[in-house]
């Protein structure tokens, strides 16, 4: 056991331990933690807003690329939200920025998403598959089929549509609790590794 002498390790740790005494009270400790990662992360983004506005702006327009000159009015135009007179020039960018991002949410969902599945439950069974390859293959479109009738709402869920909803709600609920148990996991990540941090890099730990 040898603790760091590594300064890096030495505030990381430090601020690892301001950041969890929120848990006993909201001291000045905490406060400090707080204000530095906020403005770490402040300056951070306008360093790196400053070099892609030299890059993607300064460099092209003085190579000639006038056109870059339309993100550059798009973009002032957001500050005249800070005008009563002119803030209504602001819905323009906004509009530009909203359409252009459902358009590409769309286009990109469209394609790795609903064909992307389609194209996936209809994933035809090669030879020399054993009987689980053929049981998996098959189990993607009979329970993708059946959450699709789980959310029919026109009739009532009796009969075979019953049947077939029932399996539908019992996917989902499988579903459901693999993707909780996995958010459970990424959370328990934001614990474990600083704790790692703290137990083995600072203090030297070893197990």
């Amino acid at each position: 056991m040898a603790i760091s002498t590594d300064i890096g390790v030495w505030i990381a740790a430090i601020m690892i331990i301001a950041g969890y005494s929120i848990i006993i009270k909201n001291t000045v400790v905490f406060k400090f933690a707080e204000r530095t990662v906020l403005g770490l992360v402040a300056g951070t983004t306008a360093v790196f807003g400053f070099e892609q506005i030299i890059k993607l702006l300064w460099i092209p327009l003085t190579e000639g690329k006038i056109v870059n000159i339309i993100p550059l009015i798009i973009a002032l135009l957001l500050f005249t939200r800070l005008s009563k007179e002119y803030a209504y020039l602001s819905r323009i960018p906004i509009i530009v920025l909203v359409a252009s991002g459902i358009s590409l949410g769309i286009t990109r969902n469209v394609s790795t998403i609903i064909f992307g599945q389609i194209k996936g439950m209809l994933k035809p069974i090669p030879t020399g598959s054993t009987i689980f390859d053929i049981i998996g293959i098959l189990i993607v479109p009979v329970v993708c089929c059946s959450v699709l009738l789980f959310f029919t709402y026109t009739r009532e869920h009796t009969g075979a549509l019953g049947k077939v909803s029932l399996i539908g709600r019992y996917a989902l609920m499988f579903a459901l609790g693999v993707s909780f148990g996995n958010f459970t996991a990424t959370r328990t990540n934001y614990v474990i590794l600083p704790l790692k941090r703290i137990l083995f890099d600072w203090l030297g730990l070893v197990v």
